[in-house]
């Protein structure tokens, strides 16, 4: 009876499964890991077929990093667009457009 080799891989949730930022970037960093792992393997590989398979493995690994990385970029960058419109809108809030010059009593309130 022969032994399997068995891989310590573990792979992060479907993309989209977690919106955080923080954990997208924990995703990426143990993605990387386990493409390191991998990359191991296939060097330890004995046979041509268990060293295709692998290398099947390690794309689909690297097809995920991109995506994830993607992810994060997009949600960085929204992020901070998030934080340029919170910081120039908060000032107008419940006001209708008048600048400092408008008399008080003409100015409107609303909810």
């Amino acid at each position: 009876m022969g032994t399997a080799m068995v891989s310590g891989v573990s792979a992060p949730p479907p993309i989209g499964a977690r919106e955080s930022l923080a954990t997208i970037q924990s995703d990426i960093a143990m993605l990387k890991s386990d493409i390191t792992q991998k990359k191991k393997e296939i060097e330890a590989a004995h046979s041509g077929q268990q060293k295709m398979k692998l290398k099947a493995e390690l794309e689909e690994m690297q097809r995920k990093l991109l995506a994830l990385e993607a992810k994060r970029q997009a949600m960085a960058d929204s992020e901070a667009k998030k934080k340029d419109v919170d910081s120039t809108s908060s000032s107008k809030i419940g006001t209708r457009n008048f600048d400092a010059s408008t008399p008080f009593g003409s100015r409107v309130m609303w909810a």
